[in-house]
């Protein structure tokens, strides 16, 4: 099974159409070939450890679905100064995991969202 997943994910080559034109074959050296089933499975299985990693503060948690993640957490109102650390941290861990795993966050699909019961605007400084 191993010798199959590596001769599928490797000595791909592939060309770019526009037009009539064609440009030369270029082999490509990472990722996944797109729109097959197994590609999935075996992006889930690369990003295995990720969700546990982000939410061993215990504070933190995280969900998946496909190549999209959400990561959350929820502070008592009077703890709400604590949010800013603790999703930074997370943040942080995440770098770290993307770095050591040679992926990037895309930051244009990137949002932040904060739902609270206070009437004054909450928005803590979330970086990336």
């Amino acid at each position: 099974m191993l010798m199959w997943i590596r001769n599928f994910i490797s000595q791909r080559f592939s060309a770019v159409r526009f037009g009539n034109a064609i440009s030369s074959f270029k082999q490509s050296e990472t990722g996944l070939p797109q729109g097959t089933v197994i590609s999935h499975i075996l992006f889930n299985i690369f990003i295995n450890d990720l969700p546990d990693l982000l939410a061993s503060d215990g504070l933190t948690n995280t969900a998946l679905f496909a190549d999209d993640l959400a990561i959350w957490c929820s502070i008592p109102k009077r703890d709400q100064s604590k949010i800013n650390t603790i999703l930074n941290l997370t943040l942080e861990r995440l770098h770290l995991w993307c770095i050591e795993n040679n992926m990037t966050v895309n930051l244009k699909k990137t949002t932040c969202q904060f739902f609270t019961l206070n009437r004054e605007p909450f928005s803590p400084p979330i970086g990336l």
